[in-house]
C-alpha cells in the first residue's frame, strides 16, 4: 500500500466539500473505489461512468490498470466539462 494525495476539482470538490484527500492504496482503481465509498450518489455516478480524468505529473492517465503509482504521488481528478 502506498500513501497518495488526491486533489479534487469542480463538482468533486463541491460535493465532497474537500480540496484534497490523503489515502493508502495500491493502484488508481483503489483510489476510485475509496472515493465512491466517501461520496454520495452524484459523485459515484461521475466515477462509475468515467466522466472524469486523472492527471499525474502533468500527464493525463488513460489506462488506470497499467499505471504504477509511487509513494506520495499526487493525483488530480477533474470532471469532464463540456460546453458549446
Amino acid at each position: 500500500m502506498l500513501n497518495v494525495n488526491v486533489k479534487l476539482y469542480g463538482n468533486f470538490r463541491n460535493i465532497l466539500k474537500k480540496d484534497s484527500i490523503s489515502m493508502r492504496v495500491s493502484n488508481i482503481e483503489d483510489v476510485i473505489s475509496k472515493l465512491k465509498n466517501l461520496s454520495n450518489k452524484e459523485t459515484t455516478k461521475f466515477l462509475t461512468k468515467n466522466t472524469f480524468f486523472i492527471v499525474i505529473d502533468g500527464e493525463v492517465i488513460t489506462n488506470f490498470k497499467d499505471y504504477k503509482l509511487k509513494e506520495n504521488t499526487t493525483l488530480h481528478i477533474f470532471p469532464i466539462i463540456g460546453g458549446g
